[in-house]
């Protein structure tokens, strides 16, 4: 277990840090994309497509900081209400689906990366596959954190 909680450290750590880099990048780039189109008046084309994919890239890894924080969305009041043997039931149905859901998301979204490798970005010197392979990494990275909850709930014989 404690092998499990030092990954699942140097997980939310690296995401953490990665996030705060991405919404540094993404603030600067709306910044820069404000100054050039009105006070140079000549707008900076890559600014609108950086934007995107970093709120794509920012949602995903989001996500899976919000999976190993145990922030994302559930009924607390009425789980924390349950027996401690009906709850871990109920998250190891909830984690066992979320684990399905993101294996068909990272398949397709490696085939859709995949593919797209040759697709040129409008105005960024990286293909579109290159930012696509957020939906394969962020799947992989939510995945070991349901996976890890479900292995530590069932350590602890609870769930949180």
């Amino acid at each position: 277990m404690q092998f499990l909680s030092r990954i699942d450290r140097i997980i939310t750590e690296g995401l953490k840090w990665t996030l705060v880099l991405l919404m540094t990048a993404i603030t600067l780039a709306v910044a820069w994309g404000v100054f050039t189109r009105f006070v140079l008046q000549d707008s900076a084309t890559w600014t609108g497509e950086f934007s995107g994919f970093t709120l794509v890239w920012i949602t995903f890894l989001g996500s899976a900081y919000a999976v190993f924080e145990k922030t994302h969305i559930r009924f607390e009041s009425l789980f924390d209400m349950l027996p401690k043997s009906i709850r871990l039931i109920i998250q190891t149905i909830f984690n066992i689906v979320m684990l399905l859901f993101f294996v068909i998301i990272l398949i397709t979204g490696y085939n859709l990366a995949m593919s797209a490798m040759t697709a040129e970005t409008v105005s960024l010197p990286i293909t579109k596959g290159v930012a696509y392979l957020i939906l394969p990494i962020g799947s992989a990275i939510m995945m070991i954190g349901f996976l890890s909850d479900t292995i530590n709930s069932f350590k602890r014989g609870e769930s949180q």
